[in-house]
């Protein structure tokens, strides 16, 4: 938890002057990423997010102005790379399902028309 109050300390000057208004509602997850090997036909085989996908739905965490209502913030705990699973994100500019919250593949963006060319990894 002394994790957790320590990223508020550093993320509350992103949230502008109404940080006082901002609650800090702790959901914290841990994953082992898992270094790919090579499967039986020569392809990359690991334990990671093998799907693009979005954690919150875009009704959950914006406002009604479009404004973001959530800050999400990914801390590894090992050194990653683009071989042992950083985060990749797709542009909001380049995802047809971003803004449609109602449309049944919003949450599982990969099943519909995905635009796997503009992934962009973050190492």
């Amino acid at each position: 938890w002394r994790m957790c109050e320590g990223l508020f300390d550093v993320m509350a000057p992103l949230l502008g002057d109404s940080v006082e208004d901002v609650e800090l509602e702790a959901s914290i997850y841990g994953w082992a990423l898992e270094k790919p090997t090579v499967g039986p036909l020569g392809e990359k085989v690991g334990g990671n997010f093998g799907q693009p996908h979005r954690d919150q739905g875009y009704n959950t965490c914006h406002l009604a102005d479009g404004s973001s209502s959530i800050l999400s913030v990914w801390v590894p705990t090992v050194d990653t790379t683009l071989d042992n699973g950083c985060m990749y994100v797709v542009p909001k500019e380049c995802d047809p399902l971003f803004e449609d919250y109602s449309h049944d593949k919003h949450l599982a963006p990969h099943t519909f028309n995905f635009p796997y060319q503009s992934i962009r990894p973050l190492p």
